[in-house]
C-alpha cells in the first residue's frame, strides 16, 4: 500500500481472485453451474433461543463501504453507510458495483469486472472489494447484506469464513491476500472475539461489543498498527456476519464474512 490500504491492481486482482478460489474449492466466473442458493434464505439455527428484536437505527443500516482515495500522497477514506440490502448491486458514492452475475452461482470468490466477491456460499451477506482502473480513482472495500431482525439474547455460538487483507506487511508480492476468519459470539454478554487470518498476513485479533444486530470493536495484532472493526449479523437467527476493519493510520485493511456452525 501506499500506504497499504490503496495498493490495489487489476493485475493484484487477478491474482487474488485465482489464488483465492483455488484454495477454496468453489467455483467462480462463467464456468460456475446455476443455482438458486442465492434466492433463498438461510436454514434457521436448531437451537431455539430466546430473540429481540433489533434497534430501529440497526435495521436502517445494512453494511457498510471504505471508499479509498489518494490526495496529496495521503490516503482518505470515508465510511459510507448502506440502507438497502441486496447482495446483488451496490451503489457506493455515485459508482454502481455488480455483486453477481444473474443465472451464475460462485461458492467461492468470483471476479466481476474489477471487483472480487465473496461469496456465493452465504445466503445472506456479500463481502469484497472494487479496484480502481487508475491513481486518481478509487477503492471500495464493503459488506453488505440482509441484517438479523431476531437477534438472539442468550447462547454461544462459533462463525467461521472468508476474509480479504491488504497490508504492508505481506511479506510477498500481492497487494491483498484470501484468507480465513473465526469468531466465537456470547449473545447474553453481547460480546464477539476472534481473527482474521491469510497467508504471509500477520494474524489480526477482533474484539467487539454487540448492540442490537450490530457490533463495533477494536483490531489488534502484534505486528500491525491498532485499528477499529465494524459488522452486523445476517440472516435469520443470526445464522451468518460480516464486517469490516482498518488500521487508525490507514497501512491495512480488511474485510470479512462468516457463517455458524
Amino acid at each position: 500500500m501506499k500506504n497499504a490500504i490503496v495498493k490495489f491492481s487489476l493485475t493484484a486482482l487477478a491474482a487474488f481472485t485465482l489464488a483465492a478460489c483455488g484454495s477454496s474449492g468453489g467455483s467462480s466466473d462463467n464456468t460456475a453451474a446455476p443455482s438458486n442458493e442465492q434466492k433463498t434464505q438461510a436454514t434457521p439455527s436448531k437451537t431455539n433461543l430466546p430473540t429481540q428484536n433489533s434497534t430501529k437505527a440497526n435495521q436502517t443500516v445494512t453494511g457498510s463501504a471504505f471508499v479509498i482515495s489518494e490526495q496529496d500522497n495521503k490516503v482518505q477514506v470515508k465510511n459510507v453507510k448502506f440502507n438497502n440490502a441486496n447482495i446483488n448491486q451496490l451503489e457506493v458514492d455515485g459508482q454502481t458495483i455488480t455483486l453477481t452475475y444473474p443465472g451464475i452461482y460462485a461458492g467461492s470468490w468470483q471476479r466481476i469486472n474489477n471487483t472480487a466477491v465473496c461469496c456465493g456460499k452465504y445466503a445472506n451477506v456479500r463481502m469484497g472489494v472494487s479496484l480502481s482502473k487508475g491513481p486518481t480513482e478509487k477503492d471500495i472495500l464493503f459488506y453488505n447484506g440482509a441484517p438479523t431482525q431476531n437477534m438472539p439474547v442468550t447462547g454461544l455460538a462459533s462463525y467461521k469464513g472468508d476474509s480479504i487483507i491488504s497490508s504492508d506487511d505481506i511479506s510477498d508480492d500481492s497487494d491483498a491476500v484470501a484468507g480465513q476468519s473465526s469468531f466465537d459470539v456470547d449473545f447474553g454478554a453481547k460480546t464477539l472475539s476472534g481473527s482474521i487470518t491469510a497467508n504471509n498476513v500477520p494474524t489480526i485479533n477482533i474484539s467487539a461489543n454487540i448492540s442490537g444486530n450490530s457490533f463495533e470493536g477494536t483490531a489488534k495484532s502484534t505486528k500491525l498498527t491498532d485499528g477499529a472493526v465494524e459488522g452486523k449479523f445476517y440472516g435469520n437467527n443470526a445464522v451468518e456476519l460480516g464486517g469490516l476493519a482498518k488500521a487508525n493510520d490507514n497501512s491495512w485493511g480488511a474485510g470479512f464474512v462468516g457463517k455458524k456452525q
